[in-house]
């Protein structure tokens, strides 16, 4: 009778120790550079945000304008983007308070989920100054 010309041969324990020490280093090096880009995204995702709320300012401010026929009132623009931003974008709420007389602070905060609650920032949107009048 023939032996079988194939014959299978189990992995050494020396194949298997080099196996799970390549994947040692590679965990070692991957796991921090995912984190480090998990921070970067949620960084990234909150200037978003703010960005978002600085366009909303902007926005109630051009719709005061047409409201008033001039300049508007903060409190005004304020309410209007309360009105606008309260609600949540995408992973953060929006929020709306004035500062001052010239300014409204749009704070994000992330509303949970994806985006923790501890998450947050700030960013200060102020009232563009008018154009100076031409001269003829």
């Amino acid at each position: 009778m023939r032996k079988s010309a194939c014959r299978t041969h189990p992995f050494t324990l020396v194949e298997i120790i080099a196996v799970l020490i390549i994947l040692g280093i590679l965990v070692a090096v991957a796991v921090p550079k995912y984190f480090s880009l998990v921070e970067a995204s949620k960084t990234r995702s909150l200037q978003g945000a703010l960005a978002e709320g600085m366009s909303i300012c902007s926005l109630c401010y051009s719709q005061a304008v047409l409201e008033a026929g001039g300049n508007p009132q903060l409190s005004a623009v304020d309410a209007l983007a309360d009105a606008e931003g309260l609600a949540v974008k995408g992973d953060f709420v929006l929020t709306f308070a004035p500062q001052g007389s010239t300014g409204i602070l749009c704070t994000a905060t992330g509303a949970g989920g994806i985006i923790e609650t501890s998450v947050s920032g700030t960013r200060l949107w102020t009232i563009p100054s008018p154009p100076a009048a031409e001269t003829p």
